[in-house]
């Protein structure tokens, strides 16, 4: 088996965030534009809500939702739910109450954190119209059958609903008895809390709108975030880093895990926004600048974020970086919820490509699918049999195909996305590679639509990036050199940004992106010439 990065000290919460609070005291933690909280205060804060958790009956194993933005009430509720050994479970902000009241329920939520306003809306609302029982019920006694295991709902902030329990942020006091809970209780409870307890289970809706709810423990996230783990976080180098995460999303979660580790400082934004994001980096002296590549590209377009934030400093190696493959594709972490960001050539991870229908082991440069093992992988699906989820000798099946070249794993496509035209299986990310490279388009979607002779045939979304106008028949004519014949999109439809539909996750929804391009490609087909 794969190594196991080794920590100077013990691989919990409790342990690591006292560790960062003597070790880094007053420096900042988390930095909005608007507020601040240091090591120090988050370690008092979280330690008095732990305290009132503590009181109010919550322990090892109590599941609490967090359904906050970026910002030091996130780290906060979740420092504290951690520190005692109960089970975060943070929510999307972009959830619908529908999808919030379905999170809830299939996470057997039992407190959830929460806001009267969350991005400037009127939260309360929807908390009532995500939970149906929540306006006749008082503080602690809510029975609700949608969300059955659900007893209370604490707010951040000032609320007149008679439902809501206070959630305040106070960074003074943190040795007050709260509720009958003393320290010397506390730090009892917080010695129980092991490497192995469940930490954390984040619900993610990957590439389609399936969701699954993967539980991480307590050792395999501190141990993956910090800096003794090959895993190239920004945070793990120190500095100032201007987060464009969420902190629900792993990517927000990963750098705010590892700045206890190294003293850094989390720039965020309780919501993405380019101008304020640029105003925070400057401001702050942001020394690196971490986002989704494609969040990154749509925010800030062709901006020189060398020339708006001069304070930036160039990163150490990646352990994946390096020339592209023979097929021209560049190599990434290959960052997945189940193993907890990046695993392509990271220290502790095995990484085998087999055939999806046979399970045969392929050699380099055949195209296969993913299986990964290591010590940050997922203990398991909530809810789902361990035999569900893993081979009996414990590798995860991804779902994504690709291949390897020189010790280097390369990806290709998700397995269910994989596009069968003409007897020939094409991978959406080889015809994307091709469309991505011209400096006009900022991102391409490629889905395999039916076809009465074909099957499926090959149509791709083109996003133009700022200031450029597509020239459709160039893109196909660049397509029709690299590629081969049945690979070439019969179709390319020009999409706006806003055209562009996304899950909960704020990932792409490649099935409404497909449903779109049907549309488009019906609409097309019917306009007289």
């Amino acid at each position: 088996m794969a190594d196991v990065p080794q920590l100077p000290y013990r691989p919990t919460v409790p342990a690591v965030l006292r560790r960062a609070a003597d070790r880094f005291g007053d420096d900042d933690y988390i930095v909005l534009p608007d507020r601040r909280i240091s090591f120090r205060q988050a370690e008092i804060a979280s330690r008095r809500l732990a305290k009132e958790l503590l009181a109010s009956g919550a322990g090892k194993g109590t599941r609490v939702g967090i359904h906050l933005p970026s910002g030091p009430e996130w780290a906060v509720a979740f420092l504290a739910v951690t520190r005692i050994g109960a089970i975060a479970m943070p929510f999307s902000t972009l959830y619908r109450p529908p999808e919030l009241r379905a999170a809830i329920r299939a996470g057997d939520v039992s407190v959830l954190v929460s806001a009267p306003l969350l991005l400037g809306k009127d939260n309360e609302t929807q908390l009532e119209d995500a939970i149906s029982a929540l306006g006749r019920s008082s503080p602690g006694r809510l029975r609700d059958p949608e969300v059955p295991y659900l007893r209370s709902v604490r707010l951040v902030g000032d609320s007149t609903r008679a439902w809501a329990e206070p959630f305040g942020i106070r960074t003074e006091g943190g040795e007050e008895e709260i509720g009958g809970v003393e320290d010397r209780l506390l730090r009892a409870v917080e010695a129980e809390v092991t490497p192995a307890d469940q930490g954390v289970v984040v619900f993610t809706s990957g590439t389609t709108a399936d969701p699954k709810a993967v539980v991480h423990s307590q050792g395999a996230v501190l141990r993956k975030t910090a800096p003794t783990a090959d895993a190239a976080l920004n945070a793990i180098f120190g500095g100032r880093v201007l987060c464009l995460m969420p902190f629900f999303w792993i990517g927000g979660m990963q750098e705010m895990l590892a700045a206890l580790h190294s003293g850094a400082a989390i720039l965020t934004l309780e919501r993405l926004d380019a101008a304020a994001g640029l105003d925070l980096g400057r401001r702050e002296r942001a020394t690196s600048v971490m986002g989704n590549p494609q969040t990154m590209r749509s925010l800030l377009g062709a901006t020189d974020l060398e020339s708006v934030i001069p304070s930036l400093r160039d990163l150490p190696e990646r352990p994946w970086d390096g020339p592209p493959s023979s097929r021209g594709q560049i190599p990434n972490g290959i960052g997945m919820t189940e193993t907890f960001g990046g695993w392509n050539a990271v220290r502790g991870f095995e990484c085998r490509v087999v055939d999806p229908v046979t399970g045969d082991l392929l050699g380099e440069g055949a195209v296969g699918e993913f299986q990964v093992r290591g010590y940050s992988l997922m203990q398991g699906l909530y809810k789902h049999e361990r035999e569900e989820v893993f081979t009996p000798d414990g590798f995860y099946a991804t779902g994504d195909l690709g291949y390897t070249e020189k010790g280097q794993f390369y990806f290709s496509a998700r397995l269910k996305d994989m596009i069968k035209t003409k007897g020939a299986n094409v991978a959406p990310a080889e015809v994307e590679t091709v469309l991505n490279r011209r400096p006009e388009v900022r991102v391409s979607f490629v889905v395999g639509l039916p076809h009465e002779a074909h099957g499926e045939q090959v149509v791709a979304g083109v996003v133009a990036e700022h200031g450029h106008v597509l020239d459709v028949e160039a893109l196909l004519e660049e397509c029709r050199v690299a590629l081969s014949p049945f690979k070439v999109p019969t179709d390319i439809h020009v999409l706006a940004d806003t055209d562009i539909p996304v899950l909960a996750s704020n990932k792409p929804d490649r099935r409404a992106i497909a449903t779109l391009l049907a549309t488009r490609q019906s609409l097309a087909r019917r306009r007289p010439v």
